[in-house]
């Protein structure tokens, strides 16, 4: 059977269920933030080994609300404050990556906080793409290498160190019944099985996402075989 080592997620929905549900945009974005908390804890439990939730793309940064932002910005710091200071983290090492120096400067400082305080933990690994984009991804790995000016060719292995994760991920689960990636990793997830769920994100159950990994498992690997 299939190891499931990463599992990455695309948390869709949260403006459809503040929609569909009657809820002002606080309130939905609050439940999805509660449901990442649920679903890192099952990831534990089925012991995955790194998580990755895109909790913000570059589209997001440039074409929502200030205000919207500034909200999402907020329940981010909020509720990584709590994490941090409950101890729900627990031994997880948690990372940043994608444009981090256009969020707020507390925000880049919290999250610079934390992953100092979790660099050595021997946990699961979570990870946030946050202004993240994957063409941009790619356009700045070019740019970090050719700034090195190395000569000689560059292979795969060689160009992954550039990115900012050099996690491939084995299942992408993606929320709110839309079948595409929208720029997620796209280096990385070029072999990655995709799970698209109906749900809404706030709405993502334990039955969705075990539905999920068994697809994982179900799934043959070809990789071109």
């Amino acid at each position: 059977m299939r190891s499931l080592d990463c599992l990455a997620v695309i948390p869709d929905g949260n403006r459809r269920y503040a929609k569909k549900r009657g809820l002002p945009y606080p309130e939905a974005y609050a439940c999805g933030f509660a449901k990442s908390a649920e679903v890192l804890e099952w990831c534990r439990e089925a012991g995955v080994k790194d998580v990755i939730f895109w909790a913000l793309s570059l589209d997001n940064y440039s074409k929502r609300e200030q205000t919207e932002l500034a909200l999402i910005y907020s329940l981010f710091k909020s509720k990584l404050e709590e994490a941090l200071s409950d101890g729900r983290l627990g031994e997880a090492r948690v990372r940043f990556f994608g444009r981090l120096e256009l969020l707020p400067k507390d925000l880049q400082d919290l999250m610079k906080r934390i992953e100092e305080r979790t660099r050595n933990n021997k946990g699961i690994g979570v990870h946030f793409a946050v202004a993240y984009s994957g063409r941009d991804e790619i356009l700045e790995a070019c740019r970090r290498y050719a700034a090195e000016g190395k000569a000689g060719k560059l292979d795969e292995s060689a160009f992954r160190k550039y990115l900012y994760s050099p996690l491939y991920p084995d299942l992408v689960i993606r929320t709110g019944s839309t079948h595409r990636l929208s720029g997620f990793m796209p280096w990385q997830s070029d072999y990655s099985e995709i799970f698209v769920s109906d749900a809404l994100w706030p709405e993502f159950s334990r039955g969705d996402f075990d539905a999920a990994v068994a697809f994982f498992k179900e799934t043959e690997a070809r990789r071109g075989r």
